[in-house]
């Protein structure tokens, strides 16, 4: 297997996997995005495996853990509270100013706070509207994807129906669950209904006004009989598909449309975290499994009109042109970035190697012009390896993502700290959207002797992995930082030494994503599609999904720090009140 994360926390230039949170593979709203390959970053170890859905083909399969979680901004700022009339009324109204401008993940996100205080009829009607705007948000973001649009022109009618037949295929065999083959369909109508009445994708065609609302009436009937399906099994899927796809093309979008969005839609309407990578998300994720990738060496979170740097990569482009975490990216080359989507943004910074890109940002009150060469980009998942506190006794490392080097890297940053006079450990995961399972787990080898760690079940087969191995576990005293955007394998990683107490957690209640996802290589198209196909118990066997992990010692952000976008600027500064509370238990030796 070849594991990796795309996460919509941290997302590199070349953006990720769309978090649907994009992920994703790729990710807008509150979100970090790794820029670099493919959504979502990550490394990767690998091991041949064989495909269980055919008999006649080698695939590689690649195990994701995904943030891409419903993270979203706060517009309101009012996440999380009880909502009175009037406050209720405000939201209301900022939604429907949001769908008007086509803002979908804007008014989406209003539309979710509005139902924390919504009961009865209004809250079937507000659950509506969610859905519709989601739907146009994975649409329009679908399509700026110009690959996508490619893709559609280039194949023919009986190929996109071989790929819509493999994705169902997958679907039936490899989801985790057992789902209904017409709830999925209806669901996936919606999709292809807000595709016909979504701008952006209108304009990268040559439509027939005509022809494209005699396509949407179909679509209309199909979603109101379920496709007259009436409950039978996932063959019978393809029915519709004949249907429109002369309709199709009348409405100028091309025969092969259908049953290319389905294949899409299919996948977009299992999960939050369950998607169809696009032919250039899956070419940059195969050059990153070479390992490396072509960029400036940036990581973006999206929490306002425009991108801000969260981190830069040592010694690559960015950094070394003067771009500092905390920076806001307001334009490449001359194209303004406000509003733009990951996906969009990763469309604008991605290039050939040696290329050169002009990047516009503002610090403060000022804005600065860089320019830089696109460059081959390495980037190490242990980071900021350091001592702290009064004394420098209490070592510091950040970990930004599991991949497959992350052990090795983590025992020799600790073995670093150790020799110079740490005498306590903090290991930072805030903003940790995952990554490979299987780094998790030796990572967490390096401090446990025995116990268990995690246990995966895929269907009726469950695995368990447990601690031990031929290395000396650390001893050092220690602390794990966490916040709402650890995630995944980072979650693995906190709760197995959280629960067997090697490690207090202190923070914020995490994520809370105990689910797998599975990256399948397609035979019949030049892409892949991620589906979840297991879920995961910490030692306690109590999960944790869509709940999240209660950190040992809470700790909330300062009103500072909850206006600023995040950053490591903000992580490492003097008003970092999760570190300084770290900090003071490892000095003061009051962990357990």
């Amino acid at each position: 297997m070849i594991s990796y994360y795309p996460t919509r926390s941290v997302q590199n230039e070349l953006g990720g996997l769309r978090a649907k949170a994009l992920s994703t593979v790729l990710y807008g709203g509150n979100t970090v995005e790794r820029h670099g390959p493919i959504w979502g970053g990550g490394f990767y170890h690998y091991k041949i495996s064989f495909s269980q859905y055919s008999s006649l083909r080698q695939v590689f399969i690649i195990i994701l853990f995904f943030l891409m979680a419903g993270m979203r901004m706060d517009p309101a700022g009012l996440w999380g509270q009880k909502k009175g009339p009037d406050q209720l009324k405000v939201i209301l109204e900022q939604a429907k100013q949001a769908r008007a401008s086509c803002h979908w993940r804007q008014a989406a996100s209003y539309f979710e706070q509005a139902l924390e205080s919504v009961e009865g009829p209004s809250r079937r009607q507000i659950s509506q509207q969610l859905r519709w705007c989601r739907a146009q948000a994975t649409v329009e973001e679908r399509y700026q994807d110009g690959s996508i649009c490619q893709l559609v022109r280039d194949t023919k009618v009986d190929q996109a129906e071989a790929l819509l037949a493999e994705i169902i295929e997958l679907i039936d065999h490899s989801y985790y669950v057992t789902i209904n083959p017409e709830q999925c369909l209806r669901e996936s109508l919606l999709h292809m209904q807000a595709a016909t009445e979504n701008a952006f994708l209108q304009s990268q065609f040559s439509i027939d006004k005509g022809g494209l609302e005699e396509l949407r009436r179909e679509i209309l009937t199909l979603r109101g009989d379920g496709g007259g399906l009436e409950q039978k099994s996932w063959s019978d899927m393809l029915k519709p598909v004949e249907a429109l796809s002369e309709l199709s093309e009348k409405a100028g979008l091309g025969a092969a449309w259908v049953a290319t969005e389905l294949a899409y839609a299919f996948c977009d309407s299992l999960d939050e975290y369950s998607h169809m990578l696009s032919p250039h998300q899956y070419k940059l994720l195969t050059d990153q499994l070479k390992g490396y990738y072509v960029g400036i060496g940036v990581e973006l979170v999206y929490e306002g009109d425009y991108p801000t740097v969260f981190d830069v990569i040592a010694k690559g482009p960015a950094e070394e042109a003067g771009i500092h975490p905390g920076d806001i990216l307001i334009k490449v080359g001359d194209t303004d970035l406000k509003g733009k989507s990951a996906i969009g943004v990763s469309h604008r910074l991605a290039g050939g190697q040696n290329t050169r890109i002009q990047v516009r940002v503002r610090r403060g009150d000022e804005e600065l012009e860089f320019s830089m060469q696109r460059e081959l980009v390495s980037s190490p998942s242990v980071r900021y390896t350091q001592l702290l506190g009064e004394e420098k006794q209490i070592g510091y490392v950040r970990i930004a993502n599991f991949d497959h080097d992350t052990s090795l890297e983590l025992r020799g940053a600790i073995d670093r700290l150790q020799r110079a006079g740490a005498v306590g450990l903090l290991i930072d995961i805030r903003s940790n959207g995952g990554g490979v399972m299987n780094a998790a787990i030796e990572a967490v080898r390096l401090f446990l002797e025995r116990g268990n760690i995690v246990m995966v079940q895929r269907g009726e087969e469950k695995t368990l992995y447990q601690a031990g191995g031929d290395m000396e576990s650390l001893k050092l005293p220690m602390a794990i930082l966490v916040d709402k955007n650890t995630a995944s394998a980072a979650e693995i990683f906190a709760a197995a030494l959280k629960q067997h107490r090697r490690a207090v957690v202190i923070g914020q209640k995490t994520r809370g994503k105990a689910v797998v996802q599975t990256l399948f290589p397609l035979r019949n198209g030049p892409a892949g599609v991620c589906i979840t196909t297991a879920s995961y118990l910490p030692p306690d066997n109590q999960s944790f999904h869509n709940q999240g992990i209660e950190p040992d010692i809470i700790v909330e952000n300062s009103q500072r720090e909850e206006k600023n976008v995040r950053s490591m600027a903000i992580y490492l500064g003097k008003d970092d009140s999760v570190l300084q509370k770290g900090l003071d238990l490892l000095q003061h030796r009051r962990l357990f």
